[in-house]
């Protein structure tokens, strides 16, 4: 059989041209290997079909199963059960249950009284007194609602000198400054749409829906300017947070196919460590 080979007198070729022709025969070696792999395993899979077994082989210790009976029993003498043993565990529910869920709320009490009418024996006429009470306990919902705080901050002047004196003094009662200058958001406001967006995953286009149910015509626009403004109101938060961890050494750690990777804070991996390692 006669071979095709081909030469190439590579000291005649530019440096650009060797990269060409190195390029060219690395990926015509991926594309024949890749083919050798095909064409071995569809040789593997012929000779599987060709003279592998034409059935399931059935493993003989699973007839063991037909006789579970005999080999549980076979030389073990034991003695039959009485019926406090094959009684089943009686579930009891833990108790003070309802008490615990329920002792962290407010509780409102309505009492139910007979009124001074009422209080005479319908028999003897005798008066009544109270012998026992019965106490039913329901949670109660209260909707949200949203209400308008109106701030007033007076002012005030000394008449005396406004009459004698040359300069009035003008005193103005202090007041909380709003978080938001010329805004009708409050703390409460604010906390409430931050929370409702960034805990319980409620975008602004629902929560303008709800406002509106509310009766309060709340566009997205104010309420995303809103969310803005109180993340500015955040910072000082997240500068210590940030300072904080540009002490530590590791900021965040993970295992990656049994691989943990410990990554520095500036985002580079400084160890590699094989297998289980504890902090």
């Amino acid at each position: 059989m006669e071979k095709n080979t081909k030469t190439i007198d590579v000291s005649a070729l530019s440096r650009a041209e060797l990269e060409d022709v190195f390029v060219k025969l690395a990926v015509e070696n991926e594309t024949l290997l890749a083919r050798v792999a095909w064409y071995e395993q569809q040789f593997l899979l012929s000779r599987a079909q060709r003279f592998g077994p034409s059935s399931e082989r059935v493993d003989f210790s699973q007839m063991d199963f037909f006789n579970e009976a005999e080999s549980e029993s076979y030389g073990k003498l034991t003695p039959e059960p009485t019926l406090d043993a094959v009684k089943p565990p009686r579930k009891t529910r833990p108790k003070g249950r309802k008490e615990q869920i329920l002792s962290a709320l407010p509780t409102e009490t309505i009492e139910y009284k007979l009124t001074p009418e009422e209080m005479n024996c319908p028999k003897c006429e005798g008066p009544l007194h109270e012998m026992d009470k019965e106490i039913r306990k329901e949670l109660k919902m209260i909707p949200a609602q949203v209400m308008v705080t109106e701030h007033v901050r007076y002012t005030y002047a000394c008449r005396d000198c406004d009459k004698n004196g040359i300069s009035v003094p003008v005193i103005t009662a202090k007041a909380p400054v709003p978080p938001i200058r010329n805004s009708l958001a409050s703390p409460s406001m604010l906390a409430h749409i931050v929370t409702r967006k960034y805990v319980e995953a409620i975008p602004l286009y629902r929560q303008e829906q709800q406002f509106q149910r509310f009766g309060l015509a709340l566009s997205r626009q104010t309420l995303s300017n809103w969310v803005v403004k109180a993340g500015h109101l955040l910072r000082p938060l997240y500068d210590k947070a940030r300072k904080d961890l540009l002490l530590k050494d590791v900021l965040h750690a993970d295992d990656y196919r049994n691989y943990y990777v410990i990554i520095s804070v500036t985002g580079y991996v400084i160890r590699q460590y094989e297998g289980q390692i504890s902090f």
